[in-house]
């Protein structure tokens, strides 16, 4: 009996094999995920599907480039310019150069998970584009944390840690809806992915030498497992405004633990007998 293949078969073109996921691949794809930054999706390989999920492990370098574009404009407003209100300018330049991502889904998510009495009900709110009042007062409450606690080694953190768990939760969590574009990350994004990300946040963690940083971490691996183990109750898994609300609070939880503790003379964010802009600087007058 002969082997040799049909000539029709063996003109067929072979497929191309998939394009490898390199590390720079992984962080243009990060980039262009998690920012809206134009250039960066321009250098996304269109022949490697699997890049957006394996870019996973670079979440926490976008992160860390956010967080220092923040402090140094931060330290341009204060220190150059000399004006009040540095905390407002980070958010600002957050949803300016984010599109809002992450904030969107929180305000989505707060609607979704407290505003249906089933699974279904909750996941079909999310979906919903209009916003209802538990969406805008968690949004507005999120905004106003964020300035709030805003702090030099805080603001340098905080999108690194929330982005780290946002890493991890697309890896290990389940995801709740059949199809959507959080359901590609995770059958696309790898285990090691999540470690390599946890490695690279240990890496920096060290090298800034700050305990509170280490603690700040802890507090946010704390957090993804409380909410991971909460939205497996309401919804059965993450979803892609869930994990944007995760990555917000995860910056709050962060910003919270490296805020310094209040002075005898309060906080100073309070209202009477202080500047309230007072809690929107980075760092002290002088």
């Amino acid at each position: 009996m002969s082997t040799t293949p049909p000539s029709s078969a063996a003109s067929e073109p072979r497929p191309k094999p998939p394009a490898r996921v390199g590390w720079r691949a992984r962080c243009w794809a990060a980039f262009a995920f998690l920012t809206v930054w134009p250039w960066a999706a321009r250098r996304v390989p269109p022949d490697a599907p699997a890049v957006w999920g394996r870019a996973v492990a670079c979440y926490p370098f976008v992160g860390l480039v956010l967080g220092s574009l923040y402090l140094a404009a931060a330290w341009v407003w204060e220190r150059i310019l000399q004006r009040a209100g540095a905390g407002l300018v980070v958010v600002g330049l957050d949803v300016l150069l984010t599109g809002a991502l992450h904030l969107d889904g929180l305000m989505d998510a707060a609607d979704g998970l407290w505003g249906g009495h089933t699974p279904e009900a909750r996941l079909r709110i999310m979906r919903d584009e209009r916003v209802g009042a538990f969406g805008v007062l968690a949004g507005v409450l999120a905004v106003v944390f964020k300035a709030h606690l805003l702090t030099p080694t805080g603001v340098l953190l905080a999108p690194m840690l929330g982005r780290w768990a946002v890493a991890v939760a697309v890896v290990t969590a389940p995801y709740a809806r059949p199809q959507g574009l959080g359901r590609g990350l995770r059958a696309t994004a790898r285990r090691r992915d999540a470690w390599l990300a946890t490695g690279l946040v240990a890496l920096l963690l060290a090298g800034l030498g700050d305990a509170r940083g280490w603690m700040a971490w802890v507090l946010a691996g704390a957090l993804l497992m409380a909410m991971r183990a909460f939205v497996q109750r309401r919804v059965g898994g993450f979803t892609g405004d869930l994990y944007g609300a995760l990555e917000v609070l995860v910056e709050i939880v962060t910003l919270a633990a490296l805020a310094p503790a209040p002075t005898a003379s309060g906080p100073p964010w309070r209202l009477f007998g202080a500047d309230l802009g007072a809690g929107l600087r980075l760092w002290p007058p002088g």
